[in-house]
């Protein structure tokens, strides 16, 4: 099967989709030494500092290989700065105070909705749903996320997984959700926003990693490339092929 019948779009125009792709550059690090930090991580835990992005700043290599980095860890303070720092870049788009609250939500709790975070039990979370990713089982990834305060809907835990692992995942949340409820895009990623807990949900977040999977390949094997910012003439990863459709869905 062809690019444009998988997706609807041909490779060019998938190109200046991901071209386009603008979402805002926001994170959040630890504090340097004598810096007023915004937010401690945990009881005991380092101060931390919320990064807003300058006007056009856009989400690039460098904040997937940041967060990437961070959630891999077997570190405490940086797996949970990690999961915290994609919480607020999730939210940003929203407000950077409405993320602010997100972010204090998700580590220190705010019942009924979750407990503050365990900093350990973050990193065995976090270790078990990389091993399941990294070997391709990737609804089994997203369902180990499901006890995490602000994760346990795919929106946003498939936010960590695709931070995680970029060359297997994507994001899926509301607007993918809405773009792909037509044809040509097969009944097997459709309506996949829900709990991370439902089996149904992680079949269709295995399906929709696995069709970004087959595109991105076509892409690379065809000698299509994608550029946006600073980053050029970069090979698809699933991630960016989700970013593509992301854009391509913005105004649907």
């Amino acid at each position: 099967m062809d690019i444009h019948a998988l997706t609807n779009f041909t490779p060019e125009q998938l190109q200046g989709f991901r071209s386009s792709y603008n979402y805002p550059k926001a994170y959040i690090r630890i504090a340097k030494e004598g810096e007023t930090g915004d937010v401690q991580l945990f009881e005991r835990g380092p101060m931390a500092v919320f990064c807003r992005p300058a006007d056009g700043e856009v989400t690039d290599l460098w904040l997937d290989q940041y967060h990437q980095h961070l959630l891999r860890s077997e570190q405490p303070e940086q797996v949970v700065l990690g999961l915290a720092s994609a919480i607020y870049w999730g939210f940003y788009t929203f407000s950077h105070n409405y993320a602010v609250n997100r972010v204090n939500w998700f580590l220190h709790g705010r019942l009924p909705h979750g407990d503050s975070v365990c900093p350990t039990g973050a990193v065995l979370c976090l270790t078990t749903a990389y091993g399941y990713a990294n070997n391709g089982h990737l609804g089994q990834a997203i369902s180990g996320l499901s006890g995490q305060n602000q994760l346990s809907r795919t929106p946003f835990g498939s936010k960590i997984i695709a931070f995680l692992a970029p060359d297997k995942a994507g994001v899926y949340d509301n607007r993918i959700r809405n773009g792909l409820n037509q044809n040509p895009y097969p009944l097997a990623i459709r309506n996949g926003v829900g709990s991370v807990h439902s089996p149904t949900v992680q079949k269709r977040y295995q399906s929709w990693c696995e069709y970004l999977q087959q595109v991105a390949g076509l892409l690379n094997q065809q000698d299509w490339r994608w550029s946006c910012g600073a980053d050029k003439e970069q090979l698809w990863r699933p991630l960016d092929v989700e970013r593509s459709l992301f854009a391509a869905f913005q105004n649907a």
